[in-house]
């Protein structure tokens, strides 16, 4: 026996344009990539923190991989995914990083034994996935055209990005998609908690006409984010307010909150998640499965993700393009909304 050496290759890359959100600008994505190699096979996993929306920072995830000590027996494991979870535990405050950890030993032992994911995650898969389209503040007239350039290509899910100083813009924004589009478009509204509860229950609930799915982290904390849920029509989903199992549990708990969106790089992998989804299975809760802008290796590790969610609801992954071209970047196309898993 011995232990796993893992080395990291560190990225920057620049964004096509701008994310902007209600809480910071995103230019950039920053992080490294973890290998591991054993039998003449080399794999990888992404360690991309996002610390203005709950993971470490980049600084911490590199501190903890002091801490990186695994015996190669486990690439042997008969009960891999469980022997896998045991040793994940001291990266619990590292969801980046351990992310980046489960996915080079998943695909290494996926590549070793030549299965599937799948078999190892003992889950049934689709083949394909929906996924939502994805717009940031922008003003008026960038939104439409996005908003319009979406639906031409077969997009019938689209996140909005809301949270602007002028709320009237907003309600124009959507008033000019309901003109235009009518049910055609579901919409999805992600606040990353910039209302105060009082003015959350009250813009919500002037939102009932439109053909909103559901509004994403209206406020901050999980207290008030189960008070709005209480106190509007249109369904709550907890992003932030989830950044481990824990905080998912207590979630899950309540009577309000209709919708978990989940990320893996934020949760620290796909075993995480998949212990979330089938709590909130158990309470008939929604599931997304949503990008936090990785670069394609999570990005792809995140797809297949989705696939083990039987229902098809659109994902939050409709983000299969954002980069500035860079070397070994691959592209993920999308179709008429869709992702097809034998694409990656």
């Amino acid at each position: 026996m011995s232990i796993i050496s893992f080395n990291t290759k560190p990225f920057s890359l620049l964004l096509k344009s701008p994310i902007i959100t209600s809480k910071s600008i995103i230019t950039e994505r920053k992080g490294f990539n973890l290998y591991v190699s054993k039998n003449g096979h080399t794999a990888y996993g992404e360690c991309s923190p996002l610390p203005e929306f709950g993971s470490e920072t980049l600084e911490d995830a590199v501190k903890s991989l002091n801490n990186l000590s695994i015996d190669d027996s486990i690439l042997e494991s008969h009960n891999f995914i469980r022997d896998l979870e045991s040793c994940l535990v001291p990266f619990t405050g590292s969801p980046s990083l351990c992310h980046a950890v489960e996915q080079a030993l998943v695909n290494l032992y996926a590549a070793i034994h030549n299965i599937t994911y799948s078999k190892i995650f003992q889950v049934k898969a689709k083949n394909y996935i929906y996924v939502n389209g994805f717009i940031g503040i922008a003003d008026i007239k960038e939104t439409l055209n996005k908003v319009q350039g979406l639906v031409n290509c077969g997009v019938t899910t689209i996140k909005l990005k809301f949270g602007r100083p002028d709320f009237n813009e907003e309600l124009q924004i959507l008033e000019e998609i309901s003109g235009l589009y009518g049910s055609k478009v579901k919409l999805r509204l992600d606040i990353n908690g910039a209302w105060e509860l009082g003015t959350a229950i009250k813009r919500i609930n002037q939102f009932s006409g439109f053909n909103i799915e559901y509004i994403e982290q209206p406020v901050l904390s999980a207290i008030e984010l189960e008070e709005t849920a209480a106190n509007c029509s249109i369904p709550i989903a907890a992003d932030e307010s989830i950044r481990s199992v824990n905080e998912a549990f207590n979630i899950i708990k309540g009577s309000f909150i209709k919708v978990l969106v989940l990320k893996p790089m934020m949760l620290g992998g796909i075993i995480n998640t998949l212990r979330i989804i089938e709590k909130a299975s158990t309470r008939n809760i929604k599931t997304i499965i949503s990008s936090s802008f990785e670069r394609s290796h999570a990005y792809a590790y995140a797809v297949h993700c989705a696939s083990f969610i039987k229902e098809d609801w659109a994902h939050g992954l409709g983000t299969t393009d954002i980069f500035i071209d860079a070397y070994n970047e691959k592209k993920f196309e999308m179709k008429s909304g869709k992702i097809y898993t034998d694409a990656l």
